[in-house]
């Protein structure tokens, strides 16, 4: 790039260099011309002025001789007279040809020609009277001065026409030294541009000169930093002829995952004849992607080293133009150990979604199971007709659980919320169903409390037989209700129970204490209220209103669970269960399920 700035700043420094030569020529060859021009008529005229003095001597000499020889008669007088007269007419051709071409001198010469010749008539007729008729004849006619006006005459004409060849003399002097001077001016101008001009191509070339010098360093310097990077680079580097396939040089990492000793192996090989590529097919492939890219990041490779040995490379490649031959750069990684590992990893996860798979399959039939020992929503309805039960387990098997029963026209609901979920609340779930059962059929009786007593010393005497201390039990609400005496008597541990007449809730409370082993455990305690029908009664367990759901991802809280029971309370309860079920299925959308979702809720007929 330095190069090709240089070489552009020559370029104009040259033309700048030769326009003010050329500008010099041109004002010479201009200058001499009008420097030729001016000597010319500076030439011309010191002719005319020297021809204009000598004709009117001519004439004046022959004036003369005529003169004294009509005042005289003297024959000397007239011996040459035929010769100035000749000479006269002779220097009068030559004026006429100076004039020629001068209009202002032919304008001048006209009436200087006929003053000459009427001049010279007089002068001859002077010379023929006294030749005549005597000097007497002569001299009344010279004594006429009509010689003297015609000379006069001819000298006024000479003189205006000397004054204008002076005049003219005077001008071209002054422009031949105007026109030296701006010579002289431009030629300093152009000299000094042109010294500018140098100075600043010299400057120009000793600032290049250093900046190519810094350059060379810095791209020596690059050289060798690429190369030691090239070197030690722990990565695998490959440079080779894209078309051909020529290796151009290989890093020492190249070496080493290839098993060569040296590059000499390697340089000036084609990647066929080392047979790198445990596909050969791939290269094909590689190259095309290069020529759609220019460059391939990521691509797994199977190659096979000087020994045969297979290994991984991750490798990523880039087309580059190296004094316009088209070549591959490629970076490689190992990943041999990483695909063993990979492969080990494969096997293991086979095996354990095997083992998933029969754990899912014996918790499914686990699942199937527990649904066949527990109430379900059938049992339910043909029992409270105006029902529903939801049941939404975390897991493939539940912790909660739902119980229903009747004697003696009293009908008696329970549900219940086992210590965790999956498994082990499903098994909790199965002992507290069973101590529920007994319980109830043990008391015979329509109070909550003595049943919810029995139910927690069945699960301690349970819990006793096992050699570690066990904290599990169960939250339960139970409640009996008697539609005939229009009365409910409920009772319950941790869990409430919620009545809603005419939009208002009424809520019971259950003692707070757990089913089985609680240090401040004590006797349950029965709360007894009376029904009108058209009430609804909600059993519930903490799964529902501690799902995180929402715009905010926020828990929906008891709060909320009353607001959505208000705005579905006047709709049948089926009805009612289907908006309770896609609202809960909005509310939490894809954040996952906390725990065990249960609700049984009943309409009092």
């Amino acid at each position: 790039m330095i190069r090709i700035r240089f070489k552009r700043k020559l370029q104009i420094g040259f033309l700048l260099t030769i326009l003010p030569i050329i500008i010099i020529f041109i004002e010479i060859y201009d200058n001499s011309n009008k420097l030729e021009e001016t000597t010319n008529a500076l030439v011309h005229a010191q002719q005319v002025l020297f021809e204009n003095e000598d004709l009117f001597s001519a004439l004046a000499d022959l004036e003369t001789r005529s003169r004294g020889y009509a005042i005289s008669g003297n024959q000397a007088y007239i011996q040459s007279y035929s010769g100035i007269h000749k000479e006269l007419f002779a220097r009068l051709n030559k004026f006429q040809q100076l004039a020629s071409g001068d209009s202002m001198l032919e304008k001048q010469f006209s009436p200087l020609k006929n003053l000459i010749r009427i001049k010279v008539n007089f002068s001859d007729s002077v010379v023929n009277l006294t030749k005549k008729n005597g000097v007497l004849a002569a001299q009344e006619l010279i004594s006429s001065g009509i010689g003297i006006k015609y000379m006069n005459d001819v000298r006024d004409v000479v003189l205006n026409i000397e004054k204008e060849e002076e005049q003219t003399l005077e001008r071209c002097v002054s422009e031949n030294r105007q026109q030296t001077q701006d010579f002289h001016k431009l030629l300093i101008i152009s000299l000094f541009a042109i010294l500018i001009i140098l100075g600043v191509m010299i400057y120009t070339i000793i600032t290049n000169f250093k900046a190519r010098r810094k350059a060379e360093k810095e791209t020596k310097k690059s050289n060798q930093l690429f190369t030691t990077l090239f070197n030690i680079n722990p990565a695998s580097i490959l440079l080779s002829e894209l078309n051909e396939g020529l290796v151009l040089n290989a890093n020492d990492a190249f070496l080493q995952l290839n098993g060569y000793s040296s590059r000499e192996e390697v340089i000036g090989r084609s990647t066929k004849e080392l047979d790198i590529l445990a596909n050969p097919q791939q290269r094909q492939e590689i190259v095309r992607l290069l020529k759609e890219n220019r460059y391939v990041r990521n691509l797994e490779i199977n190659i096979r080293t000087k020994h045969r040995e297979s290994r991984w490379a991750t490798c990523s490649l880039v087309l580059l133009n190296i004094n316009d031959v088209p070549c591959i750069l490629s970076v490689s990684i190992d990943i041999t150990q990483q695909k063993k590992i990979e492969e080990k990893i494969t096997k293991q996860k086979l095996h354990i979604e095997e083992i998933n798979n029969e754990l899912t399959d014996s918790i499914s039939y686990a699942s199937r199971l527990q649904k066949s020992m527990l109430s379900d929503e059938k049992e339910l309805k043909r029992i409270f007709p105006k029902s529903f039960a939801i049941n939404k387990p975390k897991d493939i098997v539940s912790g909660d659980f739902f119980l229903v029963s009747e004697h003696d026209n009293k009908k008696m609901i329970a549900l219940a919320d086992c210590t965790g979920h999956g498994v082990p609340g499903a098994f909790m779930s199965i002992l507290g169903h069973t101590g529920l059962e007994n319980a109830i059929n043990t008391n015979r009786s329509c109070y909550p409390a003595e049943i919810l007593n029995s139910l927690n010393k069945f699960i301690k005497d349970n819990f006793q037989k096992s050699e570690t201390h066990i904290q599990d039990g169960m939250d339960i609400a139970l409640f009996c209700l008697d539609e005939e005496n229009k009365t409910l008597t409920f009772s319950g541990a941790q869990n409430s129970l919620w009545l809603i007449r005419n939009n208002l809730f009424e809520i019971l409370k259950g003692d707070k204490q757990p089913i089985g082993n609680y240090s401040l455990s004590k006797s349950f305690s029965n709360q007894t209220i009376s029904v009108e029908k058209g009430d609804r009664l909600f059993l519930f367990t903490d799964g529902i209103y501690d799902q995180f759901g929402g715009a905010n991802g926020k828990k929906l809280k008891q709060k909320g669970l009353q607001e959505l029971i208000k705005n579905t309370n006047t709709l049948p309860i089926d009805k009612q269960k289907e908006e309770v079920l896609d609202f809960l299925k909005q509310w939490k959308g894809t954040l996952p399920q906390v725990d065990d979702i249960s609700m049984v809720a009943i309409e009092v007929n």
